[in-house]
């Protein structure tokens, strides 16, 4: 697989691949299905572009008889032919022009009708290896072999830059919607963010243990995606050079070949083996955590959100555009477990390896108070097993913070020190509360009235905010003979908004849901592996699960039905969280992405239409959506 391109305007419609077999194959992004096969020569084809409408392939192939060819995209004819020795293919975004690097190594400008030059763009000392357009059509980038880069201004060919920072052949160049950022890749490993109406470099990452093979941009302000020659396909934002893994090619070679939709953020990339993947990551990614994403927690008014990862720091997001706006570091001796804003959003408090509980001013990132728990070490700890996030519990007033530690080691868990905690940041202040044998798993009652504790034995813990006074216990004690964690511990907990009912998660992939309030159990759900996370969505009609097998489900509360499956994480899934109006879904993982997931009919519909092609596709709704009276676009 040589090459393959999104379809620019209508985002991921239709992708190709070309190959040493001679064959183009047109397919359908949206259903995965065969749209065109060409048979373009009897050798390999080296380049093919589809224009902007989908209506013409235009090939270079590696036939010394062949060359420059242009296909009509439904019935794979022939439309005209060009001379050999094409190198690059570019079209226009707007489909009035298509680039060429001809075999004298001149960047021409052609009809895409005709074939004929109109216009000749750029002349390079070598074999220009890399060629883009500015989204809005008024750039064209290129580089070469010997790591020369040119941006021009179009119409008018107005030379704007022409540099060459090494003699490393550059192995892509991508420009931002408006041309005014250049990102380019070369084979030294190094990848470079440029100004383009100054010439200046702005950035520059030295990636020589795994050189960049392709890059291209994402919707958002200096956000690019590269692939490698590991195989491996990363999201960066520039500048502070946080990435996230989307995924890894197979075959020799790496990344041969990637593309990505500007309006929606879907990538296609192709590797050695000669298939194509499309990623399609269905809502927003937080880049930049280190190792597996712990907690994350969303202020009162959903706009913002924060996070915790495999090091020292808790990240801070808007949540609207997906950007960092902050963070916190505890230090070089201690890793974050778990976090929560307060209920008036102004700060954050946080617990971590160190058995330290932390508060913090939210905008400053300055820490405003901060308390060591009086524990051993080998017994206690604010915290679950590796993997399991931690809770912390703001009352409503802000002015307590409530923790479970988790005593796993433990192998007498009635024996074990006091597990519930209560500091007051403003007094320091710490209420031990007479709870023992805790896994770490906790939820504060809406109200803030009563606190949910998980116990090893399987049992729930429900006693008074304030007093610590035992309130009962649900369900039957399970520890085995030995004394050690039963299989039905409850890993985590979780009041619906209303305050009637409680989830818990278990260690033997059960989910029980408890009217707590008449100690009766009101349903169990069955998880296909280890459910370890759960929120409910602020109206309480869903409640959203995630397991170690990486997906999300969601059920309706009212009839308890399966209502949507949520798969896009690569391994185990940690917390799960509600934005206040209940639109969006957070979820972290152990695959170090924090993803946003749409969770309104409106928001999915929106995005559909925006995917696919109502000319194309507005007879296949009544297939897709039988119960629906009008097709939404």
């Amino acid at each position: 697989m040589f090459s393959q391109v999104l379809n620019p305007l209508r985002g991921p419609l239709t992708g190709q691949g070309a190959a040493v077999s001679g064959e183009v194959v047109l397919w359908n992004v949206a259903d995965r299905t065969e749209r065109t096969r060409l048979r373009v020569t009897d050798s390999g084809v080296y380049r093919v572009v589809l224009s902007p409408d989908g209506d013409q392939v235009v090939t270079t192939d590696l036939d010394p008889g062949g060359g420059l060819a242009a296909w009509d995209a439904a019935g794979g004819n022939p439309r005209w032919r060009g001379g050999p020795g094409t190198s690059e293919l570019a079209y226009r975004p707007s489909g009035d022009l298509l680039a060429s690097a001809d075999a004298d190594n001149v960047v021409r400008l052609r009809d895409p009708a005709t074939g004929q030059v109109v216009d000749e763009a750029t002349a390079h000392e070598d074999l220009v290896t890399g060629m883009a357009f500015s989204m809005d059509g008024s750039r064209l980038a290129t580089g070469d072999l010997v790591g020369e880069i040119v941006v021009r201004d179009l119409p008018g060919s107005r030379e704007l830059v022409r540099v060459r920072p090494t003699g490393a052949a550059i192995s892509g160049v991508s420009l931002n919607e408006d041309g005014t950022r250049l990102v380019t890749a070369s084979l030294d490993g190094m990848v470079r963010y440029w100004d383009v109406d100054t010439g200046l470099e702005l950035f520059a990452r030295d990636n020589s243990e795994d050189p960049a093979t392709a890059v291209s941009h994402l919707p958002g302000d200096g956000i690019v995606v590269t692939g490698h020659v590991s195989g491996r396909l990363r999201v960066t934002v520039v500048g502070s050079w946080e990435s996230n893994v989307l995924g890894t090619a197979r075959g020799v070679g790496g990344v041969r070949a990637l593309a990505s939709s500007p309006s929606t953020g879907a990538v296609v990339w192709a590797g050695g083996t000669g298939d194509a993947v499309v990623h399609d990551h269905q809502g927003t990614v937080l880049l930049g955590h280190e190792g597996a994403a712990g907690c994350v927690d969303f202020d009162p008014t959903g706009t913002t959100l924060a996070t915790t990862a495999g090091d020292a720091r808790v990240r801070v997001w808007d949540h609207a555009t997906g950007r960092r706006t902050g963070a916190v570091d505890l230090g070089p001796s201690a890793r974050p477990h778990c976090v929560a804003v307060d209920p008036g959003g102004r700060r954050l408090a946080t617990g971590g390896t160190d058995r330290a509980l932390r508060l913090w001013e939210l905008d400053s990132g300055e820490q405003l108070a901060e308390i060591t728990l009086p524990l051993e070490e080998s017994t206690a700890e604010p915290a679950h097993t590796p993997g399991e996030p931690a809770v912390l519990r703001f009352r409503p007033d802000g002015r307590a913070v409530h923790t479970a530690l988790a005593q796993f080691e433990v192998a007498e868990p009635d024996e074990a020190e006091p597990g519930v905690l209560t500091w007051y940041p403003d007094t320091g202040a710490l209420r031990a509360h007479d709870v023992r044998g805790t896994t770490g798993a906790l939820d504060l009652h809406p109200w803030g009235t009563l606190l949910a504790v998980g116990r090893l034995d399987g049992t729930i813990a429900l006693l008074e905010s304030g007093t610590g006074e035992r309130r009962g216990d649900l369900g039957e004690a399970a520890v085995s003979q030995s004394g050690v964690v039963g299989t039905s511990l409850v890993s985590t907990l979780r009041f619906s908004p209303d305050g009637t009912l409680l989830a818990a998660t278990r260690a033997d992939d059960r989910v029980s849901v408890w009217d707590w309030g008449r100690g009766e159990l009101v349903h169990e759900l069955a998880t296909s592996a280890g459910a370890r996370a759960t929120a409910f969505s602020p109206d309480g009609s869903l409640l959203a699960v995630g397991g170690v097998d990486a997906v999300i489900r969601l059920w309706r509360t009212d009839t308890w039905e399966p209502y949507a499956v949520l798969d896009r994480h690569d391994a185990a899934v940690n917390d799960l969280a509600f934005s206040p109006d209940g639109r969006t879904l957070a979820s972290t993982s152990d695959d170090g992405r924090v993803l946003l997931w749409p969770t309104s009919v409106d928001q999915a519909t929106e995005r559909l239409c925006s995917t696919v092609v109502d000319a194309q596709f507005g007879s296949d709704w009544r297939r897709w959506f039988p119960d629906l009276d009008d097709t939404p676009c």
